[in-house]
C-alpha cells in the first residue's frame, strides 16, 4: 500500500541542510506519495526539489480582512496570543490534511530554540484533522524539563531522534512511548562529483564558517579569530590549499558574509578559494574530495562524515556533540563548542590533532559509516508500519 506522506516544519533549500533532508528523505521513502510543505517555493524549485517530490505551500499570507481583521486587532490589543497569527497563516496546510496522512515534522533542531509554539500548533492541529504526527531526524536539548514542550513531544506517535543525547533526554523525560535513534537521514545524501571545481585536488581542507556559530560565541570576535589562526597554519605551515564552502545562503543568515570577513582579515591568496553556491548534492560532492573538513554546519559535517572525510566540527549545540559521540564513541577531540573558544589557538590545536591522527580517523569512518548509513533505512520502516 502507498502511503500519503508529508514533510513539513524544514526551512527553505537555500540552507542547504534543509534541503538535504528533503533530498535524503525523498530518496529513503521512495515509492510513496511525498508532498513536501515547502516554508519557501522560491528556494525550493531553485535548488530543485520539485523535480523529486511535489511541492506546497506550508503557510498561506495572512489574509485577514473587514470584520475578521478588525476581530483579529482588537483580540490582540486586548491580550496577544502568536496562537492567532498561526491559525490564520497555516488554515490552508490544516484544510487538506488527510485522516490518513503521515505527516512528519523534520526541522531538525526546531525544538531547540526559542519559541516551538508553531510546532506544538502544527502538532495539535494536524492531530484533530485525524492525521498522524511524526517528529523525525530531531536534535533538542541534553536536558528536557519545559512542561508544555514535553506535553508536546508527548502527542507525537513516533519520535526519531538523530543523536544518542537527544534520545537520553527524550526517554528521561519520558516524551511518549515510541522513541527511537537513527542516523540523521541527510547521511544518505548522493554526492554529485560532476561539478568540482576545475582546480581541486586531493590536498584540500575544506572549511565551512557561519553567522550562527558566531552568534553563540562566548567571547566577542574569538571565533573569527580561531579560523584566522587555523588558515594562517594552513597556508604558512602545510602545503595544503583551502577550499571555503558555504552551506547555508540565507539572506539573514549567510556563510558567504562570514567568510568574505575571513577572507578580508587574512588577505588575498592563491591557495585560498571560494567555492560558489550549489546544491546540497554537489556540496556533498565538493566536501568529499577533500582531504580534512573544518565545519560549523551540521549537516556540511554530515557531507563530510559519510564522504569518510576526517572533519572538525565547531559546534553550538547539542547536535554537534551527539552526532560525533555515535560516530567516535565520544565528541572530544571531534567537536570544538564555540563557547569554549576563549583564546585564538584552540581551534588550530584540535586541528594539529586531526592532522596528527588523519589516518586513524579515515580508517574508522570508512569502517563505521556503510552500516551507520544503511541504518537511515529505518525511517520507511518505522513511518509506514
Amino acid at each position: 500500500m502507498i502511503r500519503n506522506i508529508t514533510l513539513y516544519g524544514n526551512g527553505g533549500a537555500g540552507n542547504h541542510g534543509c534541503e538535504a533532508l528533503g533530498r535524503s528523505l525523498a530518496g529513503l521513502l521512495e515509492g510513496e506519495q511525498i508532498t513536501y510543505a515547502s516554508a519557501n517555493l522560491e528556494e525550493d524549485r531553485k535548488y530543485g526539489l520539485d523535480g523529486i517530490m511535489h511541492l506546497e505551500p506550508l503557510a498561506n499570507a495572512f489574509d485577514l480582512s473587514g470584520l475578521s481583521l478588525w476581530g483579529y486587532r482588537l483580540a490582540q490589543k486586548l491580550k496577544a496570543d502568536d496562537r492567532r497569527f498561526f491559525k490564520v497563516i497555516y488554515r490552508d496546510f490544516l484544510e487538506k490534511v488527510k485522516s490518513e496522512g503521515i505527516y512528519a515534522s523534520i526541522g531538525g533542531d526546531n525544538y531547540s530554540y526559542a519559541s516551538s509554539l508553531w510546532l506544538a500548533m502544527l502538532n495539535d492541529g494536524i492531530r484533530k484533522c485525524g492525521g498522524k504526527t511524526v517528529l523525525l531526524g530531531c536534535s533538542i536539548l541534553e536536558h528536557i524539563s519545559d512542561k508544555d514542550m514535553i506535553a508536546d513531544l508527548s502527542r507525537y506517535s513516533e519520535i526519531i531522534t538523530r543523536e544518542s543525547l537527544t534520545y537520553k533526554a527524550l526517554s528521561d523525560a519520558k516524551c511518549g512511548k515510541n522513541i527511537y535513534l537513527v542516523p540523521d537521514p541527510a547521511f544518505a545524501l548522493k554526492a554529485d562529483i560532476g561539478n568540482i571545481p576545475s582546480d581541486f585536488n586531493d590536498n584540500v581542507v575544506g572549511i565551512n564558517i557561519s553567522p550562527m556559530i558566531i552568534s553563540q560565541e562566548g567571547k566577542n570576535g574569538m571565533a573569527q579569530e580561531n579560523y584566522v589562526a587555523l588558515c594562517r597554519y594552513i597556508i604558512d605551515k602545510t602545503d595544503m590549499r583551502i577550499a571555503l564552502i558555504p552551506h547555508v545562503v540565507w539572506s539573514s543568515n549567510d556563510d558567504r558574509r562570514a567568510m568574505t570577513d575571513l577572507i578580508d582579515r587574512i588577505g588575498q591568496n592563491d591557495r585560498i578559494m571560494t567555492v560558489e553556491d550549489r546544491n546540497a548534492e554537489q556540496l556533498k560532492g565538493v566536501i568529499s574530495k577533500c582531504r580534512f573538513m573544518v565545519a560549523a554546519r551540521t549537516h556540511a559535517s554530515i557531507a563530510a562524515y559519510s564522504s569518510c572525510v576526517p572533519t572538525l566540527v565547531v559546534g553550538y549545540s547539542v547536535k554537534a556533540k551527539g552526532i560525533a559521540t555515535d560516530i567516535f564513541g565520544s565528541y572530544e577531540d571531534y567537536v570544538v563548542p564555540v563557547q569554549q573558544l576563549t583564546s585564538a589557538n584552540i581551534l588550530l590545536t584540535q586541528f594539529k590533532w586531526l592532522m596528527d591522527n588523519e589516518d586513524k580517523v579515515r580508517n574508522h569512518l570508512e569502517h563505521f559509516m556503510p552500516s551507520y548509513i544503511a541504518h537511515t533505512e529505518e525511517y520507511k520502516k518505522i513511518l509506514c508500519r
